[in-house]
C-alpha cells in the first residue's frame, strides 16, 4: 500500500519541491520510501511514497519504468493474480524483481490499458504516463477500495492519494464546495466525484481518465468506465445459479478460498480484524484454515452493554488463532478525535472512524497487512434496512403517491427533526429508491441547516444506476455498492489504516466474489426465518458453532453520544457550534444550528444525534484547514527571515 501524487505544467525550477511536499504531507501511506521521475520535455512529475509489503528490495521502488522504456508508473495498491497476467500478456522475460508493480508495468507495455485493468483482480489507484503519445492516465479499482483526488490549477493538472496534497499548491485557493456540503449533512459523506474543495474531484470506481497535451483544461480529460457495478449486477442476475443453496455455498466457499489464500501473500506479518460478525468470522476462519500456524486476529472494545469483544475471544479460541484484544478508555477514543480532518482531509460524519483508527494503530503494532470482513453486507443482503424498506414500500405504494404525499406532508409539519414526523417524511416518498435515501440520510435536515447553498437539493442517489430488471431488494444493493460502500465504508478503513501505516485488505470485494455474488438467488441471500446473509452462514456454520454467532450484532460503537450530550466532549462540542463562530463562517444556519442542538440536548433525538455529529465534523475540518494555513504562512515566514539572514534577500521576494 501506497501514495502516489504527480501533475503536468508546472515551472520547472520549481517541481522538486512542490512533489516532495505533496508526498511528505502522506508519508502515512508509505513510511518505507519516497521516489520522484520527471519528464521536463512534457513537464509531467510522478512521485511514490512507498509502504513496503510485496518485493521489499530496491527492485519494487517506484516512479517504476517499463523494460521497454515507455511506460512509467505510480501505483497504490495490490494485485492477487500476477501469474496470471505474466500468462495472458506473454511476460517471459526475466523481471527485475517480483513485485506487482512490474507484472502491472510489463502488462500495459504489451497490451492496451483498459483490458490489463479488465484481467486485473485486485484494488489500485494508478498513474501511468506513455513517454511516446505525452497520455497520461489515472485509475482506480472496481470497488473504490482506494483513493485519488484530481483537478486544474491555474493551468495545470494534478493528482494525489491524499486531498491534502492540493494544499501544498501555491495557486491552490481551497474554495468550499457548497453543493458537496449539502450532499455531506444529507448523506454524512461526500461521495465521488465530489470533493469538500470546487474544482478538485474524486476519480470514481471502475473509472480511466485519459490526460492529453496541453494537460491545461478540463476538455483534456476523457472519464471512461472500464467495469460498473450496475453492469456485473445485470450479468449475474441474466446468468443466475441454478443449483441448490447447498451447491451455491461450496461454489461460493471455494472461491473464496482462492481469493483469501492470495491477499494472504506478502513478505511482511499479516493478520485479520476480527469483530465476532458473520463476515470477519468466515474471513477468519477460512485464513486460519489456510494457514499453518495461528492467524493474528484484533478486536477492540469498551467495558459496557455493547462490547463484542469477549464473542470475538470465543470465535479466536475456538478457531485456535493468536488473538489480541485492546479494551479502550475514553482517554484513547478522546485523543483520536481532534485527528480526524487531518486524516480523512474533508468532512466525514462516521463515528466509528474513531474504533476503526485504534483497531488500526492496535493491529500495527504485530502486522503490516489485515484482512477485513469489508463489503459482506452490500453483496449479501446484509442490511436490515433493505428489508424495512422494502416492507414499507409494499405496503405504502398501494396508496396513490397524490393522497400519500398530501398525508406525509401533513404529518411533517411541525418541528423539522422531531421523530414524530419520520413517518410522514416516508410516506410521501416517490418510489422505494427515494424512501431508501429518506431512511437512509438526513436528507429533510439539509436546506434548514445551510444557510447560503448552490446545488438545488441534489438527489446523488439518482445519479447512480438502477436496473427496473433487478428486483427492489437487488437494486438498492447496487445503489451501496456504486455509493455507501466505494464513498463511506471503504473511506472510513483507507483512511483509518492508512492513517497507522497498515494496510487492509477485503476478500469479500475481490472481482471474482462481487460477480458471483450477483449469480447467486436473492432468496439464498436472505428469508424471513434465517434472516440476512443466509448463504455466508451457511459456510461460516461449517468452522464455527451456530451459538457463537447467532446474536444481534451490535458492532463497535463508542458512547460519543453520551460524551457529546453531558460528558468529556460536551464543552468542546458546545464551542464547534457557538453562534458567533456559525455566524462568522457565513455558512450554516445559525439558528437552525441551535435548534438542532438544543433538540439533542432535551430530547436526544437520534436525527438530532446524527446532525450534531456531521456539524462538529464540518466545524472541525474548517478549525483544521484554517490552522493549517496559519502554520504555513508561519513557515513560509520563517524560511523568509532564514533566506534573509543567510542570502541578503528581502522577505518580499520571498512571499
Amino acid at each position: 500500500m501506497c501514495g502516489i501524487a504527480g501533475f503536468c505544467n508546472y515551472p520547472k525550477e520549481e517541481w522538486y519541491a512542490l512533489i516532495n511536499r505533496m508526498l511528505d504531507v502522506m508519508k502515512h501511506r508509505g513510511p518505507d520510501g519516497k521516489g520522484v521521475w520527471r519528464d521536463d520535455n512534457r513537464e509531467i512529475t510522478l512521485g511514490h511514497r512507498r509502504l513496503s509489503v510485496i518485493d521489499l528490495s530496491q527492485n519494487g521502488l517506484q516512479p517504476m519504468i517499463s523494460g521497454n522504456g515507455r511506460f512509467v508508473i505510480s501505483f497504490n495498491g495490490e494485485i492477487y493474480n500476477t501469474e496470471e497476467l505474466k500468462k495472458r500478456f506473454g511476460i517471459h522475460r526475466a523481471l527485475r524483481g517480483y513485485s506487482d508493480t512490474e507484472v502491472l508495468a510489463e502488462a500495459i507495455a504489451r497490451a492496451d490499458f483498459e483490458e490489463v485493468l479488465k484481467a486485473a483482480r485486485g484494488m489500485f489507484a494508478l498513474a501511468v504516463f506513455d513517454r511516446k503519445t505525452g497520455i497520461l492516465r489515472l485509475a482506480r479499482d472496481r470497488m473504490g477500495e482506494k483513493p485519488l483526488y484530481y483537478g486544474f490549477i491555474d493551468q495545470g493538472f494534478y493528482f494525489s492519494s491524499d486531498l491534502l496534497s492540493f494544499e501544498q499548491i501555491g495557486a491552490f485557493k481551497g474554495q468550499l464546495n457548497t453543493s458537496a456540503l449539502q450532499v455531506f449533512f444529507r448523506l454524512s459523506y461526500i461521495p465521488a466525484p465530489l470533493t469538500i474543495y470546487r474544482n478538485v474531484y474524486k476519480v470514481k470506481q471502475g473509472h480511466i481518465l485519459t490526460i492529453k497535451p496541453p494537460y491545461n483544461c478540463q476538455e483534456a480529460v476523457t472519464d471512461t468506465a472500464y467495469w460498473k457495478p450496475a453492469d456485473a449486477a445485470l450479468r449475474g442476475t441474466a446468468d443466475i445459479f441454478q443449483g441448490t443453496e447447498e451447491e451455491a455455498a461450496k461454489e461460493l466457499e471455494k472461491r473464496l478460498q482462492m481469493v483469501i489464500k492470495s491477499q494472504m501473500m506478502a513478505d511482511v506479518p499479516v493478520g485479520c480484524f476480527l469483530s465476532a460478525g458473520i463476515d470477519s468470522s468466515l474471513v477468519t476462519a477460512i485464513m486460519q484454515s489456510l494457514s499453518e500456524k495461528p492467524v493474528q486476529t484484533f478486536t477492540i472494545g469498551v467495558s459496557d452493554n455493547t462490547n463484542e469483544a469477549c464473542r470475538a475471544e470465543r470465535i479466536a479460541k475456538h478457531l485456535g488463532t493468536s488473538h489480541t484484544e485492546l479494551y479502550v478508555s475514553d482517554k484513547d477514543c478522546l485523543e483520536e478525535i481532534p485527528n480526524l480532518s487531518r486524516i480523512y482531509s474533508e468532512p466525514f460524519g462516521d463515528p466509528t472512524a474513531v474504533p476503526s483508527i485504534l483497531l488500526s494503530k492496535m493491529a500495527k503494532q504485530k502486522v503490516t497487512v489485515s484482512l477485513s470482513g469489508d463489503g459482506g453486507d452490500e453483496l449479501f443482503y446484509g442490511y436490515t434496512i433493505y428489508n424495512s424498506v422494502c416492507a414499507a414500500w409494499n405496503r405504502n405504494s398501494k396508496v396513490p403517491w397524490k393522497i400519500r404525499n398530501v398525508l406525509g406532508r401533513y404529518l411533517e409539519q411541525g418541528y423539522p427533526i422531531a421523530g414524530k414526523e419520520t413517518f410522514g417524511y416516508l410516506l410521501s416518498s416517490k418510489d422505494y429508491m427515494d424512501m431508501y435515501e429518506r431512511a437512509a440520510s438526513g436528507r429533510r435536515l439539509t436546506d434548514y441547516l445551510l444557510k447560503n447553498c448552490t446545488g438545488g437539493g441534489k438527489n446523488f442517489l439518482k445519479t447512480r444506476d438502477s436496473e427496473n430488471s433487478l428486483g427492489m431488494g437487488n437494486n438498492l444493493m447496487l445503489l451501496d455498492q456504486q455509493l455507501f460502500l466505494p464513498d463511506s465504508h471503504m473511506v472510513k478503513m483507507d483512511r483509518a489504516s492508512m492513517s497507522q501505516s497498515l494496510e487492509t485488505r477485503a476478500p469479500l470485494l475481490d472481482r471474482e466474489i462481487v460477480e458471483f455474488a450477483w449469480r447467486v438467488p436473492l432468496k439464498y441471500k436472505y428469508g424471513r426465518k434465517d434472516g440476512n446473509k443466509k448463504i455466508l452462514r451457511d459456510i461460516v456454520y461449517k468452522y464455527i458453532p451456530k451459538e457463537l454467532l447467532d446474536m444481534p450484532k451490535q458492532g463497535f460503537m463508542i458512547p460519543l453520544y453520551a460524551w457529546i450530550r453531558q460528558g468529556e466532549l460536551n464543552e468542546w462540542a458546545k464551542e464547534q457550534l457557538s453562534p458567533s463562530k456559525i455566524e462568522r463562517e457565513g455558512i450554516l444556519n445559525e439558528k437552525a444550528v441551535s435548534t438542532v442542538w438544543k433538540e439533542f440536548i432535551n430530547t436526544g433525538s437520534y436525527s438530532a444525534w446524527r446532525c450534531v455529529w456531521n456539524i462538529l465534523m464540518y466545524e472541525q475540518w474548517q478549525d483544521f484547514k484554517n490552522r493549517d494555513r496559519m502554520i504555513k504562512q508561519e513557515d513560509a515566514a520563517e524560511l523568509c527571515c532564514l533566506v534573509k539572514e543567510h542570502n541578503q534577500i528581502h522577505v518580499c521576494q520571498c512571499l
